[in-house]
């Protein structure tokens, strides 16, 4: 007799549901934290960056927006977002951006599970593969065009980790470049695709591919790489990433110096187990008894390590570690033997258990927090940069990091910003005069002195007052406090009149 007996087959649906079940839920809180009040502090200067270029037909000779990188040439590499995100937001404000983000996210959820379902027939596997996707995607499901980059993952998924791919057709070529372009001047992570894509063909050749197979996998990393130069930036995504090794050293320090300090430091605790478990299913998954030869699982390593090595310069790629999971997932697939049937439903059950267990926070805050129905998180200082925007005051403003962003949508060109949130975009020097202004000292007093500071938008992080003598604090609420300095005259009158 051949089959699962009966009771197992029930046992086996019933584990399935219940994976499928926690997955759902985790799920849907990823979506409902995207399309509820927005949160992304950065979604507001790609809202900026849009209207700029939509209204100047192209990009301005330096940055507009902030006053300590006048001089600095603007980056478009992301400029496709910048122009959707700008008309979303001026077709419906706020709502419109939660509406945009919602989209991109469904489309990159459907997506992944697209790829991990071609990569992983066995659905119990494939709900194991979902679940620790979701947990390394926690963090960054907000309204950001990384939903395009984990998109492309999902698409490019099944290729990557297929043991013998059939040649790409003309028309799958064509879809590649245009797909690669597309998503290369809407998020500057795009250069993965040809990156994975030839180290997959560098895999290949290790598993022995030649001829036809190997030209048709070089073609496909060709085809992707020609198409990250379809850009109106001089520079484009190429340059984001020459730019980005500056201080890769301090980077790799302190991402995973965050990763390991747990909940609230960028990656959840479970987010930080997932990834283990990523690269500990693909060390077992390679060892693994009864799964046949290494063969078929070489053609993928390239990609996979390159993966494993991604969240090691930016906690914001460990989304990449799906890509080891799946293989030792696959591996484990191919296993025999009497644990060859429960280790997949296993690893479901546990997958998804952990998905929801990293969901239920989400829950608990979403009933005690602001209402589903507020166009912006409580923590925007909506209140203070409403005010200075209703006076009509003009000056250099200084406030935290995450918020010019939203200052600079808001208050641009009246005010130009000390730093807007783009890290690449600002010199390092203005970095860190940003965070030692949070602290009390003379050294404040001097660095806006220096920096040639009028409006101070001081959030939570600002720690005491500024001289009584040099500066006048004109609002004050739970959320913010301004000051305007008192050799600014127009801008003291204006807010007094308010």
């Amino acid at each position: 007799m051949t089959g699962a007996s009966p009771p197992a087959s029930h046992a086996r649906r019933a584990a399935l549901a219940a994976a499928s079940a926690a997955l759902g839920v985790a799920a849907l809180d990823l979506l409902l934290a995207v399309a509820g009040p927005v949160a992304t502090e950065d979604v507001f200067w790609h809202v900026a960056a849009g209207r700029t270029l939509l209204a100047l037909g192209g990009r301005p000779p330096g940055d507009p927006f902030s006053f300590t990188a006048a001089e600095t040439p603007w980056s478009l590499q992301e400029w496709l977002f910048h122009v959707v995100a700008a008309a979303a937001h001026g077709a419906a404000g706020p709502a419109g951006l939660r509406v945009l983000g919602t989209a991109l996210w469904l489309g990159a959820f459907a997506a992944l599970a697209w790829g991990i379902r071609r990569a992983l027939p066995d659905p119990a596997l494939a709900l194991a593969a979902g679940g620790l996707a979701l947990v390394l995607l926690r963090h960054r499901v907000q309204v950001r065009p990384e939903a395009l980059s984990v998109l492309g993952l999902g698409l490019l998924l099944p290729r990557l980790l297929a043991t013998d791919p059939p040649p790409p057709s003309r028309g799958r070529l064509a879809l590649l470049a245009a797909g690669v372009a597309l998503w290369t001047n809407a998020h500057a992570v795009a250069l993965v695709a040809p990156v994975l894509l030839a180290l997959a063909a560098g895999g290949g050749a290790l598993a022995g591919a030649r001829g036809p197979a190997l030209r048709a996998d070089l073609l496909a990393a060709g085809v992707a790489a020609g198409a990250t130069f379809a850009t109106p930036d001089p520079l484009g995504p190429h340059g984001y990433a020459l730019s980005a090794p500056r201080s890769a050293l301090g980077l790799v320090s302190d991402e995973w110096t965050t990763i390991l300090g747990g909940p609230g430091a960028g990656l959840s605790s479970a987010g930080f187990a997932a990834g283990v478990a990523a690269a500990a299913l693909l060390l077992v998954g390679l060892l693994a008894p009864g799964a046949g030869s290494l063969r078929p699982t070489v053609r993928g390593l390239l990609p996979v390590l390159a993966a494993l090595a991604a969240p090691l310069v930016a906690r914001r790629f460990a989304w990449l570690l799906v890509l080891p999971a799946v293989l030792a997932l696959r591996r484990v697939g191919a296993g025999t033997g009497p644990s060859a049937r429960t280790a997949p439903l296993v690893l479901a059950l546990a997958a998804g258990g952990l998905a929801l267990a990293d969901s239920l926070p989400s829950w608990s805050a979403r009933a005690r927090g602001p209402s589903f129905a507020e166009p912006l998180d409580p923590k925007f200082p909506s209140a203070a940069v409403e005010r200075i925007r209703a006076t009509g005051v003009e000056g250099n403003l200084y406030t935290a990091y995450a918020f010019g962003g939203y200052a600079c949508e808001r208050l641009w060109p009246r005010c130009r910003i000390f730093a807007d949130g783009r890290t690449l975009q600002s010199p390092a020097s203005v970095l860190e005069d940003s965070l030692r202004i949070r602290d009390p000292g003379s050294a404040r007093e001097a660095l806006l002195e220096r920096h040639g500071v009028t409006i101070v938008l001081a959030t939570g992080e600002f720690v005491g007052d500024l001289a009584p003598d040099r500066w006048a604090l004109v609002h004050r609420d739970p959320r913010a406090r301004v000051w305007v300095r008192r050799d600014q005259e127009e801008a003291l009158r204006r807010l007094a009149g308010k």
